[in-house]
This record gives structure tokens, C-alpha cells and sequence, in this order.
């Protein structure tokens, strides 16, 4: 049985937003927590090609938990998540399927909605991840 994999950009996009809010030493102590240790200042490259298990995702959200604690974790992943979406508009917008300029000029219900269509599309279609 074959494993779900996700693209190298998911991992890295994820580490980058896990950066910018618990710090590069953070997210090592994550990294090292996790025993993913081989990604400790060494992400993934930048590419969409699926060479990242799911598990590996799942093991470093479950790892801050598990160093932080439940209550300091929620909100440093909300602040991640926040973080991620992000760097995936301005890494991978082609990948969500949002067109920046245009959506402005959209009304802020149809953006919300657009922009909430076309992530669960893409997320379903490019990044093999449920809608």
C-alpha cells in the first residue's frame, strides 16, 4: 500500500509559516521533537513534485502540540495557518487558482467565497489533500 504523498512546496511552505511565527530555533526544537530531524535547516525544495508523506505533515502539527501544549498550541497554529495561506498566495497562487488583481475588484463576499472555492479545489486537485 502506497502512502499519500503531498508536494515538497506543502512541507516547505508549512516550515516557513512555522518561522515566522516560533522562530528558526523553534522550529528546530519542532524538527528534533518530531524526529524529522533530516529537514532541520534543510526544507524542501520549492517544487509541486510529491515527495513529502503525509505523516510527515501530520507529525511536525502534532509535535508543536506536543512541545507547546494543547492551549499554546492552538494558537500558535492558528497564527501558522494564517501564516501558511500566506505564503502560498505569494508562492503558489496559480496553484490555488486566484488571480490577485482581479479578485480586488470583487466585492469582499465574493471574494471570500472565490477565494474559499478555489482553495478546496485546489487543495483537492494539485495538493491531493480532501476538499
Amino acid at each position: 500500500m502506497s502512502h499519500p504523498m503531498l508536494p515538497n512546496a506543502s512541507l516547505r511552505v508549512l516550515f516557513l509559516s512555522m518561522e515566522e511565527v516560533l522562530g528558526q530555533h523553534g522550529v528546530n526544537v519542532v524538527l528534533n521533537t518530531a524526529g524529522l530531524t533530516r529537514f532541520v535547516k534543510n526544507y524542501p525544495p520549492n517544487n509541486m513534485e510529491d515527495c513529502v508523506p503525509f505523516e510527515d505533515y501530520a507529525t511536525v502539527v502534532k509535535a508543536v502540540e506536543d512541545f507547546y501544549g494543547p492551549r499554546a498550541a492552538k494558537a500558535s497554529l492558528i497564527r501558522v495557518g494564517r501564516a501558511t495561506f500566506q505564503y502560498a498566495m505569494k508562492e503558489h497562487p496559480a496553484t490555488l487558482g486566484l488571480a490577485g488583481l482581479a479578485l480586488k475588484v470583487l466585492p469582499l463576499n465574493v471574494q471570500m467565497k472565490t477565494v474559499l472555492n478555489n482553495v478546496a479545489a485546489g487543495m483537492a486537485k494539485d495538493l491531493n489533500e480532501p476538499a
